[in-house]
């Protein structure tokens, strides 16, 4: 087996509907993976928007070892939208694709 050195991964943390909780008060958070803790911090805004979505979404962020521990480094939330929520017209305008 090779061991490769890495200081830095991109790193996505997914979650169902209504399966991220973080405190607009205090958005720091602690993720637990087997034991093994992944700590971060969203901004406010972010955590405002994510207690106000109803659907699933994405932690992401660069994975790193600092200060003796995993964190979740520039970390924001990435929403997911649903297919039929995304292709409905907001105006009441529907366009007709040309073939």
């Amino acid at each position: 087996m090779t061991t490769i050195e890495a200081t830095i991964a991109k790193c996505e943390f997914k979650f169902k509907d209504g399966g991220l909780k973080i405190a607009p008060e205090d958005p720091r958070f602690l993720i637990s993976i087997g034991g093994v803790y992944v700590s971060g911090k969203i901004s406010a805004k972010s955590a405002r928007k994510l207690a106000a979505h109803q659907g699933g979404c994405s932690l992401v962020g660069r994975l790193t070892w600092q200060d003796n521990q995993l964190q979740l480094l520039e970390a924001g939330v990435v929403f997911h939208v649903k297919p039929a929520e995304a292709a409905a017209p907001t105006d009441g305008v529907t366009t007709t694709p040309r073939g």
